[in-house]
């Protein structure tokens, strides 16, 4: 992906050294999704939840721009959805916030250019860099709470010193596509659908293995060995070191939808000449 992604910048700068003048700010309407530990797809329609943000795009030039954005979402899942028996009997859910902000490079297939019929529809592609904030909650009779405190893995106790409680912050590479549609007075469109790498595996606060219930209740309290090991039936999963996750899979989270934006300042004015070397009489 990183040479087909540098291919297409060193074949856009070689054709031609093209200015824009006119940036866009936009607002997105959408849906985010999750796939991790408690849910085995990306595109899981049970655990769909509503998603906006804001954003401001700087057009470099008719195939080029580079998107600043916010967006919030929310991620959601759960064991009792899964198609496989053990992951039914684990028995562990959970839900959270997302909150985004991102930086990503866009590029234009076509060239496209707002109030210019010529250049009126392309498809396009993004990729880049975010920072993500989230906190896991679940429900347990009646109460909600935060996971994150409960240290349900057995972070930082004498089971398990070494392993900190992980950040409510992570970093993410956002990478997707879509399509982009020219309008009337300043107006354009865009569908798409981005995919999110987490740099964490505990969105959904499972990751490792099971604790001592033991030292987890003298360090954590009841609450924390309850929603450590929720597994139902008569041999549950509280065995100390048994498989809770899997930490060599982190977790992904997407946003797809669509957005409306205007665009903002002077025409576009380009200034292209193409990469020649000058020839001098004699």
């Amino acid at each position: 992906m990183k040479k087909f992604f540098l291919l297409i910048i060193i074949s856009s700068v070689l054709a031609a050294d093209c200015r824009a003048q006119r940036d866009d700010i936009g607002l997105f309407l959408g849906m985010s999704d999750y796939k991790g530990e408690l849910s085995n797809s990306l595109f899981s329609i049970d655990f769909l939840h509503p998603a906006f943000g804001a954003y401001y795009r700087k057009n470099f030039n008719r195939h080029w721009g580079f998107r600043f954005a916010a967006t919030i979402g929310g991620i959601s899942g759960d064991d009792a959805y899964s198609k496989y028996d053990y992951e039914v009997n684990r028995n562990l859910n959970f839900s959270s916030a997302i909150q985004e902000v991102s930086g990503t490079f866009e590029f234009n297939f076509l060239p496209f250019e707002v109030d210019n019929y010529n250049y009126a529809f392309t498809p396009f592609f993004f990729w880049g860099l975010s920072v993500v904030h989230f906190n896991p909650v679940t429900e347990y009779k009646g109460v909600e709470y935060e996971l994150q405190p409960l240290a349900t893995e057995g972070q930082e106790t004498y089971y398990n010193p070494k392993n900190k409680k992980y950040s409510l912050y992570s970093a993410a590479m956002p990478f997707g596509g879509g399509f982009k549609i020219a309008g009337e007075d300043r107006l354009g469109f865009t569908i798409e659908c981005g995919v999110r790498r987490a740099y964490t595996d505990y969105l959904d606060d499972v990751s490792t293995i099971y604790p001592d219930k033991h030292i987890q209740l003298l360090e954590n309290g009841p609450v924390s060995v309850a929603l450590s090991d929720r597994s139902l039936g008569e041999n549950p999963l509280e065995i100390p070191g048994k498989q809770r996750g899997n930490p060599d899979n982190p977790d992904w989270f997407m946003f797809i939808g669509a957005s409306a934006y205007i665009a903002i300042g002077s025409k576009y004015k380009y200034s292209c000449r193409p990469f020649h070397r000058s020839r001098h009489s004699r």
